[in-house]
């Protein structure tokens, strides 16, 4: 999707809706009249910024009040918006008749009472390309009904978050089946809502001849958890389906595998190797996020092997998961392995070293979540000293809370000592990747001022809840002499116009990635 530009704050609305709608080039909208909840949209998390928006809850009075603003604007400018995100799902009503050119929707928050404007908009938007919107507890006739209206011709990316008792498993398929396999779907993002336990118990029908119908051109999928998918026979005909029919796959994604669906996972991709030959494409562009619950899980480094066995180039781990066997497996198959992202494992923090003396053609590192207080970690850094590590890393991400953990970091005694030695190395090192390109350091206390770093084009920070202060941070950033994209992380302040007077002196094109600039992605690839 585009990138979002313009945003109408409802609540705290400064200029009217009529000459806002109607600037010339308009094509993005945000509206919002409500505080968003922590779990509301984690998409929409990382775009909309609470405390520079300056959201409160708004009247009813003067809710209608905008309506009306918002009804005539619509009238007259509605043909220029191109991408509509509504925080207020009640603002259906006034814009289901009135946008004529909309290529991309996300809707928050859905009520039963909202599925008539909704279902009238999608029904209007024959050229409509990107669709986010939750489906909670929603019977699955009116599921139905609605996603026989989307135009497969144009639609090329949906999200669904949250789902419900009668969506997972079966509305996945159903989709499909809706959209056919010569629709234009690219991408497919079902999140689901771990506050819901009340799934249904029948198991998904299989198909007689054990194959879905699955759009052709799908390049991205990520399929959700839930009971349903612990019916291996089904999990394994449908990753079989996409794997036959999707000569272009570039990323599957399991966010939450138990055992057995693993095994079901693995076999699947095993089975894989002998249609290979007759694929018009192999899957060697396959990035696959594999993540598991399941600690020291045996079907872990299975996958593994079954990944490198297809010259899978990217391996995911977001959970606790793995031990021995899973570095074993991970570095028996170095040769095949570009991309390893080892958030939130306690496993990383162990092998660093290994992996990174080992993984010759990694060029993505991603360590956070694990702490770098492990003597083991400090070995794995001192692997950044490879040579050919340095010429070929580009992407890094530094784990989350540095040597010392935000509780225990004022209480260590060591902390002049040991653990500022041992940061200044890690800077040391990290300023010799003369390749990097990218540098993660949210929610890491280490002084990226102290280090030699001249070269990296984009770095992210956080700015809410550690030690680290903005005006700190502007010292930080006057070594990057080849900063293009600085993204600032974190809701509990506004950046203020001395900041970003500051900012903008040293650096005219500089993106301020702090609020709005980056694209509303529906499904986020691992390799940014």
């Amino acid at each position: 999707m585009a990138k979002v530009n313009v945003v109408v704050s409802v609540p705290s609305i400064a200029i009217r809706i009529t000459d806002l709608v109607g600037r010339r080039g308009l094509k993005n909208l945000v509206l919002v009249s409500r505080l968003f909840n922590a779990i509301f949209m984690p998409r929409l998390w990382e775009v909309v910024d609470l405390k520079q928006l300056g959201l409160i809850p708004c009247s009813p009075e003067r809710l209608k009040r905008v309506r009306l603003s918002l009804r005539d604007a619509l009238e007259r400018h509605g043909h220029l918006i191109r991408d509509l995100v509504l925080g207020d799902p009640s603002f259906l009503f006034v814009c289901s008749d009135n946008i004529a050119n909309l290529r991309n929707l996300v809707v928050a928050d859905l009520l039963p009472r909202h599925w008539p404007p909704l279902l009238l908009l999608v029904k209007n938007q024959v050229a409509l390309e990107g669709l986010l919107l939750p489906v909670e507890n929603m019977h699955a006739k009116i599921t139905d009904g609605f996603f026989s209206h989307l135009n497969p011709k144009t639609l090329r990316t949906l999200e669904i978050i949250y789902g419900g008792p009668d969506f997972y498993g079966p509305m996945v398929t159903k989709i499909f089946a809706h959209l056919g396999a010569s629709s234009a779907l690219e991408e497919i993002c079902v999140t689901p809502d771990f506050s819901h336990r009340h799934y249904s118990k029948e198991s998904p029908p299989l198909p007689r001849d054990g194959t879905f119908v699955v759009p052709k051109k799908l390049k991205r999928v990520r399929l959700p958890e839930g009971p349903w998918v612990r019916n291996t026979s089904y999990l394994r005909a449908l990753i079989t389906s996409i794997m036959q029919q999707c000569p272009s796959l570039e990323l599957m994604e399991f966010p939450y595998l138990e055992k057995v669906q693993a095994q079901a996972v693995a076999t699947a991709i095993q089975r894989h190797q002998s249609w290979q030959s007759k694929s018009a494409k192999s899957m060697s562009h396959l990035v696959f996020g594999m993540l598991t619950d399941v600690v020291d899980c045996p079907s872990t480094p299975k996958l593994i092997r079954a990944c490198a066995t297809n010259s899978i180039k990217a391996i995911k781990f977001q959970t606790e998961c793995g031990g021995r066997d899973t570095i074993d497996a991970i570095l028996k198959h170095k040769s095949s392995i570009e991309f390893l992202d080892m958030q939130s494992s306690r496993t990383a923090s162990q092998w660093m070293h290994d992996i990174l003396a080992t993984c010759s053609k990694l060029h993505v590192f991603k360590a956070g979540g694990i702490s770098l207080h492990h003597r083991n970690v400090f070995l794995g850094v001192d692997a950044l000293r490879s040579p050919w590590l340095s010429q070929r890393l580009t992407k890094l991400q530094l784990p989350l809370t540095g040597f010392c953990d935000t509780q225990r970091r004022k209480d260590c005694r060591h902390h002049q000592r040991s653990c500022r030695i041992k940061e200044r190395q890690l800077l040391a090192k990290i300023g010799q990747l003369h390749q990097l390109d990218f540098l993660d350091a949210s929610y890491t206390q280490i002084p990226i001022d102290e280090a030699d770093l001249t070269h990296p084009a984009a770095l992210v920070r956080t700015h809410n809840s550690l030690e680290w202060s903005l005006d700190a941070g502007l010292d930080e950033l006057a070594h990057l002499k080849k900063l293009e994209v600085f993204e600032l992380r974190g809701v509990d302040h506004a950046i203020g116009q001395r900041e970003k007077a500051w900012i903008r002196a040293h650096w005219p094109k500089l993106t301020f990635s702090n609020v709005l600039s980056r694209p509303v992605t529906m499904l986020t690839t691992p390799l940014h």
